[in-house]
């Protein structure tokens, strides 16, 4: 046998044997590192499930428990109302409207609304129609209307209390009633949908509160008009001698406070509102304020479905009504479950549902009978873990595949050096060009193994060396395009229609990211008729400047509802800005707030450059300057609110920034506020949009091929008849 043939052998056996063994060893490690990663992955999912099932009841408890709290002190605010009613009777503002008036709502004098509150569930049925703005009364059957006709001139004086509360809390107030000891009952928002023989005397909640004389709570129901589930908060009303004169009461619609808390983690909760019953006599669940629980063994109850909001639907719980139970097959666990139940404990369970293994939450939302109860597939719990345990199975396969290509590389190696000796000059380069043209694919994880220690192995070093900069530097280059998006989402998507205004807005950076920044601010719910214009000019730009744009956005979004004063605004800004932002960034911001009706404007100036007024009947422009420090300089620096009145239509308010006026070209010129001036001077007869398309485009024709050195942000707002 030939020496080649010889050293092909050895070194096939010095090459391939070690090769074997690690590929083994290895593969039988990946296995157990995959096992052990979705092990682990499976138990912190689990505990965070946990956790997060538990807050989400907890938090439905409180919040109910929080609402009801100021649904008390509402019906205490009606009790007290109604008792001013009846010591003094005002004639009302509007006559008052029965229930028959609402069947046919086209003979009211006011519209209907359809409001999504009170749409029912099932998609059959006709909206319910209700008044917003005055209540309706109905006469109990066998009640003379005339007899009482002073009770209803006293009763329809509510309209306005009902009117204030409801709109101060509509999140809270589902219908707000009251009735009288009379026959009379009287309901907020105004509806029908009344049964012929409605006699609110003959009510729960009406006996329960004249019976104990003081505030008491019902157990959920469906409401009859709408088909949602609403909990009864009614307390007694004192007439004018101190006697007790009927009963008034607020229906809160517990459903949408249980659909509000929702897991966004997991793709198909199912949520229950439920109470804890007797299996044997499930007819007493509409009475649960006389049911103790405790009183029975686990094994006796149940839990019985008021509410399934992942459906929109309300079971019904009258008399006859087909009951809906919430069961597992794991009746140990479930037991152990009603046992906390009875305890009035908050809890996680792991058990059946549906056929499938799931994770189980509940907490009492009323008393210890009404419980939440939320059920996620253990599936979706463990299927990030699941998820884990495929990428190493798939890190696997492409291990072996990859070793498989080395082996073959080896042998091919052997043979060459066997064979063709002089060509293991050649190797290294012809690995580069491999490797480069993977790379020129797309495969940036391609890598060269160059072991000579020549310029041929520096070589190959710094192409290893080059490959993950390259990578990295993509790697960014997106990040900034995904920060650009994100910043260009925050920017207002097109102006707003203000009644008397018309409005135009734009931002153009000059990089992929910017510090400039410019909002429109909807005011009309807490002043109707005003919006809020803010411009802002953070020092720099890039990605530390949209930072600081960001953080100062959500400063001011986050207190408009807190302060009427423009000065307090500027001064909470400030604050925050200052602590959070490091030396030496700051942002400078004009906002002003304008009432589009009055023709009126208020404005506060954080060193901002001055806003341009311009009134084409004078040709005259004014500067709006009054102002402070930038936001972030100094944490004890002031501010001033300023005021214009009796604006006029045709003015024109010009804000921006000063990457307008600063803008430089070729030849080192400086665009400047007289050229800004002229611009808006010669389209002031246009609208928003043209006076800001032209200078925009007047901006872009300056600077022609010359890059723009900083961002550009112009708010254009044209007073209108």
């Amino acid at each position: 046998m030939r020496i080649r043939w010889k050293l092909l052998i050895l070194l096939l056996l010095v090459a391939l044997v070690p090769l074997v063994f690690i590929a083994a060893t290895m593969n039988r490690s990946t296995k157990r590192l995959g096992e052990t990663i979705g092990q682990r992955a499976s138990q912190v999912l689990t505990a965070r499930a946990e956790n997060e099932l538990g807050l989400l009841v907890a938090s439905q408890a409180e919040i109910i428990g929080r609402e009801a709290r100021t649904i008390e002190l509402i019906v205490q605010l009606q009790a007290q109302a109604a008792r001013e009613c009846l010591a003094h009777a005002h004639p009302p503002a509007r006559p008052a409207f029965f229930v028959n008036d609402f069947e046919t709502p086209e003979t009211l004098p006011f519209e209907l609304t359809s409001p999504r509150r009170y749409q029912p569930s099932d998609p059959g049925a006709k909206p319910l129609r209700v008044s917003l703005d005055q209540q309706v009364l109905v006469v109990a059957p066998g009640v003379n209307r005339d007899s009482i006709a002073a009770d209803i001139l006293r009763l329809a004086g509510l309209t306005p209390v009902y009117r204030s509360l409801f709109q101060q809390y509509p999140d809270q107030i589902f219908w707000q009633y009251t009735a009288l000891d009379v026959g009379l009952h009287g309901a907020f928002p105004g509806h029908g949908k009344y049964p012929p023989d409605f006699d609110p005397r003959t009510r729960e909640w009406y006996q329960r509160a004249k019976e104990l004389d003081s505030i008491r709570w019902l157990p959920p129901y469906v409401d009859a008009a709408s088909g949602k589930l609403v909990l009864t908060c009614s307390m007694p009303v004192q007439g004018p001698d101190g006697r007790f004169a009927g009963v008034t009461a607020v229906d809160m619609a517990v459903g949408e406070f249980i659909e509000q808390t929702r897991l966004p983690s997991f793709g198909s909760p199912a949520s229950y509102l439920v109470g804890l019953s007797p299996r044997t006599r499930p007819e007493n669940v509409r009475r649960l304020r006389d049911i103790d629980v405790k009183a029975y063994r686990p094994e006796e109850l149940g839990l019985m479905v008021f509410l399934h909001p992942t459906e929109a639907k309300a079971m019904s719980l009258r008399d006859g009504a087909a009951r809906e139970w919430l069961e597992s097959a794991d009746r140990d666990t479930f037991l152990g479950m009603l046992a906390d139940m009875q305890a009035g404990k908050c809890g996680v369970r792991q058990m059946a549902f549906k056929g499938g293994p799931s994770m189980w939450a509940f907490g009492p939302v009323w008393k210890n009978t009404v419980f939440s109860v939320v059920v996620v597939p253990y599936e979706e719990i463990v299927a990030e873990a699941a998820q884990a345990q495929q990428t190493i199975l798939d890190l696997t396969n492409r291990q072996l595949r990859l070793r498989a290509l080395i082996a073959l590389a080896v042998i091919f190696i052997v043979l060459a050096i066997a064979f063709y000796g002089s060509r293991h000059v050649t190797r290294p380069i012809r690995q580069l060009a491999e490797a480069a043209g993977r790379i020129a694919a797309g495969d940036l994880d391609a890598r060269v193994e160059v072991r000579t220690h020549d310029e041929i192995g520096q070589l190959g070093g710094e192409f290893n060396a080059m490959v993950p900069a390259l990578k990295d530097r993509m790697r960014l280059r997106q990040s900034l395009t995904l920060a650009m998006e994100v910043q260009q989402c925050l920017l207002p998507s097109s102006p707003p229609k203000v009644p008397g205004l018309d409005v135009a807005g734009t931002s153009i950076y000059c990089d992929e990211t910017g510090g400039d920044y410019y909002d429109f601010l909807d005011l009309s719910e807490l002043r109707p008729g005003e919006l809020g214009i803010a411009v802002g000019d953070v020092t720099g730009h890039g990605i530390a400047a949209a930072l600081l744009m960001t953080s100062a956005r959500a400063v001011l979004r986050s207190s408009l509802d807190r302060s009427d004063s423009l000065a307090d605004l500027m001064r909470k800004m400030n604050y925050h800005l200052t602590v959070d932002t490091p030396a030496g960034r700051f942002m400078t911001l004009f906002y002003l707030v304008i009432d589009g009706g009055r023709r009126s404007l208020r404005f506060a100036n954080a060193g901002h450059d001055p806003t341009l007024l311009y009134d084409p009947a004078s040709d005259r422009f004014e500067e709006l300057h009054e102002g402070g420090l930038p936001l972030g300089i100094m944490e004890e620096a002031d501010y001033q609110e300023s005021r214009r009145e009796y604006l006029t239509p045709g003015q024109v308010l010009v804000i921006g920034t000063d990457g307008i006026w600063e803008m430089h070209n070729s030849r080192n010129e400086m665009f400047g506020k007289d050229a800004l001036r002229e611009l808006v001077r010669r389209n002031a007869a246009g609208s928003a949009a043209d006076i800001m398309k032209a200078v925009t485009e007047a901006l872009v024709a300056f600077r022609a091929d010359f890059p723009q050195q900083d961002d550009v942000t112009l708010v254009v707002v044209k007073i209108m008849p």
